[in-house]
C-alpha cells in the first residue's frame, strides 16, 4: 500500500486517514463540565475539540488515592513538617493506570489526549499515540510553586520517577509555554521537535458591547487567588507609591487578600461570570507573582484588551509580549521599583492605548481556544497518520 493510500475501515469501504473523523480520547483527572477545573481551562479545551473531532471523555477524578498513599500522607502529616503529594505518588499512579488501560482499550480512540494527566499515563498501557497537554513539569515546579516546596524526600523521589515515566510514555506534547517546553527538553532530555508550544485561551471570554474605561486616573486590577505567590504585598506597595504622584490612581483587588487600606477596593472572591465586567472596567492588570506557570488571568486580560504589567517568571513571557501587550519586569530586588516605573509610564494615554491594542491583537492571533484546538489537533492528526502509515507498512512486509 502506497503512503498516499493509507486508510482506515469505514463501513464497507476503506477511506483515507485524512477523510476519517479523528477519534480522540480526552483523558483528564478533572471534570470537563466544571468551569473551575484546572484554573477554568479544561471545559474550554473540551468544548473547542468537540467541535472538531469525535471526543470521548475519560475522567479519573472519581478514583481515590491508594490506601498506601493516603496512609503515608496521614502519617507523615502527623510526624513531619514535609508534604506528601498523593497526586504524584506511585501507588496511586499504578491504580489509576490500570483503570486508564482498560478504559482506553475499549474507547476505539485514534489518539489519547492526556490533559494534565501525568499520573494517569505513567503506568498505563496505551497502544495509541499519546499527546500530553501541560503547562509545567514536576522538575520545573519543584521548589518553585508553594505546593511543591517542603516536600518529603519520599514524595520528591516518587514525583520525579512518575513524571519521567509520564514524559517517556508521551508521543508528543502540546505545552502552554516555552518555560514548560524548555523543562521537557533540558530536564527530561526529550526532543524539542516533539514539544510544540500552544498557549491556552482565556477562562473568561469578552462579552459584546462597549467597554467602560472612560474616567480620571489609572484603574489598576490585581487578581490574587494566592496573595503571597501572586505578589499581593508588592502590588499594594507599587500602587501606593504611584498614588503619591498620581493620587487619582485606584486599585481593585480580587481574591483572598488580607486587611487592606481604605483606598483599596477589595472584592474578595468573584464568580467567573462577573470577572468580564472587571476586566472591561480597568486600565491595567498588575501581577507581580513570584511563581507563575503561565497564568490564566494574564490570558483573560489579553482577551479584553487589558494591558499587563507582570513579573517575568515561569511561563509569563509566552503570554505577555513585552512592549507590545504589556510590560515585563525582572524578578528580584528591583521588581518593586520597576513596577512603579511601569505603572507611571502607562499613565500616558498613548502608551496605554497602544498596549491595549497589542493585547487584543495577541488574543486574536494566538491566545484563543480556536488557535489552541486547531494546533493541538494538527499534532494529533500527524500522529494518527504516522501510526496508520506504520501499520500499513507492517502489513505490506508480511508474506
Amino acid at each position: 500500500m502506497r503512503e498516499e493510500e493509507v486508510g482506515v475501515n469505514c463501513g464497507e469501504r476503506v477511506i483515507s486517514v485524512s477523510e476519517a473523523p479523528l477519534r480522540l480520547a480526552f483523558l483528564t483527572p478533572w471534570r470537563v463540565d466544571d468551569p473551575a477545573a484546572w484554573s477554568g481551562v479544561v471545559m474550554h479545551m473540551h468544548a473547542a475539540l468537540s467541535e472538531r473531532a469525535c471526543t470521548q471523555v475519560i475522567e479519573t477524578g472519581h478514583l481515590k488515592a491508594s490506601i498506601f498513599d493516603r496512609g503515608a500522607a496521614k502519617i507523615l502529616g502527623q510526624f513531619s513538617s514535609k508534604q506528601y503529594l498523593t497526586g504524584h505518588a506511585l501507588a496511586t499512579s499504578l491504580k489509576v493506570g490500570k483503570y486508564v488501560t482498560e478504559t482506553v482499550r475499549g474507547s476505539g480512540a485514534d489518539v489519547v489526549l492526556a490533559v494534565a494527566a501525568s499520573q494517569e499515563i505513567a503506568f498505563a498501557k496505551i497502544q495509541q499515540p499519546v499527546v500530553h497537554v501541560t503547562d509545567a513539569t514536576f522538575a520545573a515546579m519543584l521548589d518553585y510553586y508553594p505546593l511543591f516546596t517542603r516536600l518529603h524526600p519520599m514524595s520528591i523521589w516518587q514525583g520525579k520517577r512518575m513524571s519521567r515515566r509520564a514524559q517517556t510514555k508521551s508521543t508528543a506534547f502540546s505545552v502552554a509555554t516555552h518555560w514548560a517546553k524548555n523543562s521537557l527538553v533540558s530536564d527530561y532530555g526529550l526532543p524539542a521537535a516533539d514539544c510544540e508550544v500552544v498557549p491556552f485561551g482565556p477562562r473568561v471570554e469578552p462579552v459584546p458591547g462597549p467597554r467602560s474605561r472612560a474616567g480620571v486616573g489609572l484603574r489598576v486590577l490585581v487578581v490574587a487567588s494566592d496573595w503571597r505567590r501572586k505578589g499581593g504585598d508588592k502590588a499594594l506597595k507599587a500602587v501606593g507609591a504611584v498614588r503619591l504622584k498620581f493620587p487619582q490612581t485606584t486599585l481593585t483587588v480580587v481574591g483572598n487578600a488580607p486587611l487592606l487600606p481604605d483606598w483599596v477596593k477589595s472584592l474578595g472572591r468573584v464568580p467567573a461570570d462577573q470577572m468580564a465586567g472587571l476586566y472591561a472596567e480597568h486600565d491595567v492588570l498588575l501581577e507581580l507573582a513570584d511563581a507563575n506557570a503561565g497564568g490564566v488571568t494574564l490570558t483573560d486580560a489579553h482577551a479584553f484588551g487589558l494591558p499587563v504589567i507582570a513579573t517575568d517568571t515561569g511561563g509569563v513571557c509566552s503570554i505577555v509580549a513585552h512592549g507590545e501587550s504589556g510590560i515585563l519586569i525582572s524578578p528580584g530586588e528591583n521588581a518593586l521599583g520597576e513596577a512603579i516605573a511601569a505603572l507611571i509610564s502607562v499613565q500616558n494615554p498613548r502608551l496605554r492605548l497602544s498596549l491595549a491594542a497589542g493585547a487584543r491583537k495577541r488574543h486574536n492571533d494566538l491566545l484563543n481556544w480556536n488557535h489552541w484546538a486547531d494546533a493541538t489537533l494538527r499534532i494529533c492528526e500527524n500522529l494518527r497518520y504516522r501510526a496508520a502509515t506504520r501499520i500499513s507498512s507492517e502489513i505490506d512486509r508480511k508474506p
